[in-house]
């Protein structure tokens, strides 16, 4: 496990069970650049007391593709909103069913 100082914060970096975690010590907690710090966020990974791997899940792409759509109407230019549901169709097509 590594710690190191970038800028002004303390960030971590190690692997579990084959996944890398890292992540940010928060200012304010006592024992920055310590090594109590690394076995501390370890533990608590292990102990599923935090845990970065909770990420939530990819959706599925025909379900992101109508999401993007519907972004797409209103920050995009009509002629783009255009272009992008017929790649998307394209798309949908090979890749509709997959997460």
């Amino acid at each position: 496990m590594a710690i190191y100082l970038r800028g002004n914060s303390y960030y971590y970096d190690f692997v579990y069970k084959g996944q890398r975690l890292h992540g940010l010590h928060r200012p304010g907690v006592p024992d920055h650049g310590q090594g109590g710090g690394e076995a501390r966020k370890k533990t608590e990974v292990i102990e599923g007391r935090l845990n970065p791997a909770k990420a939530r899940k990819s959706p599925r792409f025909d379900t992101f593709a109508e999401t993007y759509l519907e972004w797409s109407k209103d920050n995009k230019k009509p002629l783009t909103t255009l272009r992008n549901r017929k790649a998307l169709d394209n798309l949908t097509a090979c890749f509709g069913q997959r997460s």
